[in-house]
């Protein structure tokens, strides 16, 4: 399980969570607290760390703003290479929560994961 911390916003922080599915593929699962009824946040996999910041490696299901939850079935980065379970928990990336899809430039909450 990886934090998810607070960026803009103080009260959203939450968890992001890898589990392999029988199918082989990742189920990355996160939960944020403090989200907006009403507001679809639209999540990513970057490529290295926070601090060095990267290009999108993986496009993940926004959150949904009443529950804080986002669930997405992971096989293969966006470039259309395979990644297995275990080559995603020791993947060099990190996750973004933007606050909106017209707010792209605005994060509410990232962490590192691999």
């Amino acid at each position: 399980m990886y934090m998810l911390n607070a960026v803009t916003n103080n009260a959203i922080s939450g968890t992001a969570k890898f589990t392999k599915r029988v199918s082989g593929e990742t189920l990355v699962s996160i939960a944020l607290t403090g989200t907006t009824a009403g507001v679809s946040s639209p999540a990513h996999i970057h490529l290295n760390s926070v601090a060095q910041g990267g290009p999108i490696a993986i496009d993940l299901t926004a959150v949904n703003g009443a529950t804080g939850k986002s669930e997405t079935s992971v096989s293969k980065l966006n470039s259309g290479v395979a990644i297995t379970y275990d080559q995603l928990l020791t993947f060099n990336g990190y996750i973004n929560v933007h606050e909106s899809a017209s707010a792209l430039s605005t994060l509410i909450a990232e962490g590192d994961i691999g």
